[in-house]
C-alpha cells in the first residue's frame, strides 16, 4: 500500500467513527453488566441522550454529582424494556469535555462517555 492510500483509509475510518458517535437513536444497554452499544456518544447543546434498556434488569445511569452535564439531574433509572432521556445539557456546561458516567446493571458496571459539542 502506498502512503496516500493508507492515509485515505485512516481518514475514512475517522469519518465513520465520527458518524457512529453522532448517530441518532438511543444508547442501548446490552446486558446486566452495564455494557452499551456506544461507549462514546456526542450530542449538540440542544439534544439529549436517550438510553434504552435491552437487559433483563433495571439499570442506573450515574454521572458525577458535581459534574453532570445535565445538572441538577445526575442519576437516571432505566427500567427493562424502557427508554429514559437525559434532557438537554445544562446551559454553561463545558463543550467538548468528556463527561464520564457509569451504567450500573444488576451484575456489574461499565463506564462510557458523553461529549457535548460546541
Amino acid at each position: 500500500m502506498t502512503t496516500n492510500l493508507v492515509m485515505e483509509e485512516i481518514a475514512q475510518l475517522a469519518l465513520e467513527y465520527r458518524q457512529a458517535l453522532t448517530a441518532p437513536g438511543p444508547v442501548h444497554i446490552l446486558d446486566d453488566f452495564g455494557h452499551v452499544d456506544r461507549s462514546v456518544v456526542q450530542i449538540a447543546p440542544g439534544e439529549e441522550v436517550c438510553w434504552a434498556n435491552d437487559s433483563g434488569g433495571s439499570a442506573l445511569i450515574v454521572f458525577d454529582r458535581n459534574d453532570s452535564p445535565f445538572a441538577p439531574q445526575w442519576i437516571f433509572r432505566v427500567l427493562p424494556g424502557r427508554q429514559t432521556g437525559s434532557g438537554s445539557p445544562t446551559v454553561g456546561c463545558d463543550p467538548d469535555k468528556r463527561y464520564k458516567y457509569t451504567v450500573i446493571g444488576s451484575k456489574g458496571n461499565h463506564d462510557p462517555v458523553v461529549i457535548i459539542d460546541r
